[in-house]
């Protein structure tokens, strides 16, 4: 969860996240927009329980629609 999300991105690449530095490859590939922190974490606690199959049918788009295309797409340019 961030508000500044091409900022997290590089963070991930360059290997400065500690959750995130064993992983060699990492793209942008989904996100949702949310007016506070509040509903966001409550979000993204809720993607955590689900399993790998129901997020990739989210990410697919078969769940629904990725609500920040642009950005997506912007970032996987980063």
């Amino acid at each position: 969860m961030t508000d500044q999300p091409k900022q997290r991105l590089i963070q991930h690449k360059s290997k400065l996240s500690f959750y995130t530095k064993k992983f060699s490859d990492i793209n942008f590939v989904y996100c949702e927009k949310y007016p506070d922190k509040y509903t966001a974490a409550r979000r993204e606690k809720q993607l955590k329980g689900w399993s790998r199959t129901k997020k990739q049918m989210l990410m697919s788009g078969a769940l629904g629609y990725n609500t920040c295309a642009e950005l997506v797409e912007e970032l996987s340019r980063v």
